[in-house]
């Protein structure tokens, strides 16, 4: 870590779900900082979701008041990040939940 210019660190629940967890991941955060790796593009600490279906739930539905990178698309700030990153004009109200979605059809 200390050798390369920049380090991320991606960890699961392996590392939050024991006894130390809280300890091992403020460590984690200490070494990434100690070593300059949070706080600019391509570096930092990054927790992953316990199983795949949470990440699929919040993109299906559960958060439909938010876009890719869980960034509120009621915001004109945001509106305009993804309209650039995008290249289509972005939605400027929430989405739909799941049994909207049904309805809808």
């Amino acid at each position: 870590m200390l050798q390369q210019k920049n380090s991320m660190e991606f960890h699961g629940l392996g590392v939050t779900e024991q006894e130390q967890g809280s300890k091992t991941v403020m460590l984690i955060a200490d070494l990434a900082m100690i070593t300059g790796n949070i706080g600019r593009k391509g570096v930092g600490v990054n927790p992953l979701r316990g199983q795949n279906n949470v990440q699929g739930a919040a993109d299906m539905g559960c958060q439909p008041h938010q876009g890719a990178g869980y960034f509120e698309v009621s915001d004109k700030k945001n509106q305009n990040f993804y309209t650039e990153k995008y290249g289509v004009v972005h939605p400027t109200k929430a989405g739909l939940k799941i049994p909207q979605m049904f309805d809808a059809l």
